[in-house]
């Protein structure tokens, strides 16, 4: 029988890889990239709703339930951090943004040690350790994008601390084990919550909206629709992930991180970005890491 935890694994894995992927579409075809995350949020929060069908997270009993506005303040962390993945995905490529969203593993992993009293032993810090290294090595020795390597971005740091946020604040809410809630219910109210305060900063952001409608919406539509829908699933399958590897959620969030950024990397090879000798170093550090950190 599969391992279910491999099995979660693996759809994060592919589902938070394909985000990057969009982002890459986006900044391709030149497109707006905030109003493709609006739409993606509200494509979300619908999808999530209509395979829940009775279970809607649209009625009172479920607003009232401990957790809702918990789970739903999320979406502030999300906006801001998806905007800047998309940002940095465009300047600096999909991998150096895979990088500096994929190396904050560090923060859910130092969170999940100190403050849930988890354990990862010796041999999983030599992991995490040995993970960072090569996440560092595969990133630096990426030739894509637009920036230098090597220079300090702000951009990337953002991404790297909101992403680190996202993470840790994924694994708090499902580590306080609010009653009444599914994952499917989980993934819909954080989204929910993504979509509100996202269209409230559509309001400032009116001017965008303009040039997204003068571009011809249609292909701008079809991506933020398609990129709601993985963004969707990937939520729905880390929720399941975090369940699975319960009390070592250190280790799910270092393999996760370096699964997305070695696809990305995979992916991102066909898409026509290079790579020198020292991401071939960082891979097999990263197939050592997982091995140390085993399942």
């Amino acid at each position: 029988m599969i391992d279910p935890k491999l099995v979660y694994l693996l759809l994060s894995v592919a589902l938070s890889s394909g985000i990057f992927m969009v982002f890459k579409a986006v900044g391709r075809l030149k497109l707006e990239l905030f109003p493709v995350v609006v739409i993606n949020y509200l494509t979300c929060f619908l999808l999530g709703n209509l395979l829940l069908g009775s279970e809607h997270v649209l009625n009172s009993e479920i607003i009232q339930l401990p957790g809702f506005f918990p789970t739903a303040s999320m979406g502030l962390i999300f906006v801001g951090t998806f905007v800047l993945m998309g940002y940095s995905t465009q300047k600096a490529g999909a991998s150096m943004s895979a990088m500096a969203s994929k190396m904050s593993v560090v923060i859910p992993v130092l969170v999940a040690v100190i403050f849930l009293g988890e354990s990862i032993g010796i041999k999983g810090i030599a992991g995490v350790i040995l993970a960072l290294v090569s996440v560092y090595l595969v990133s630096t020795g990426s030739e894509s994008g637009s920036g230098s390597m090597g220079r300090f971005d702000p951009v990337l740091l953002l991404v790297f601390l909101g992403s680190g946020m996202v993470d840790t604040g994924l694994n708090l809410i499902k580590y306080a084990d609010f009653k009444g809630f599914n994952n499917l219910q989980f993934a819909s109210i954080t989204f929910g919550g993504a979509a509100v305060v996202a269209l409230m900063v559509s309001v400032f952001q009116l001017n965008r909206w303009k040039l997204f409608f003068r571009q011809g919406s249609f292909k701008g539509i079809v991506l933020g629709v398609l990129l709601g829908t993985i963004n969707y699933f990937s939520i729905v399958a880390m929720y399941a992930a975090i369940d699975a590897y319960q009390g070592k959620t250190g280790v799910f969030f270092t393999l996760n991180n370096i699964g997305v950024l070695l696809l990305t990397i995979f992916l991102g090879y066909f898409l026509g970005e290079k790579y020198n000798s020292k991401t071939l170093v960082g891979v097999f550090f990263a197939i050592i890491a997982i091995l140390l950190l085993g399942f």
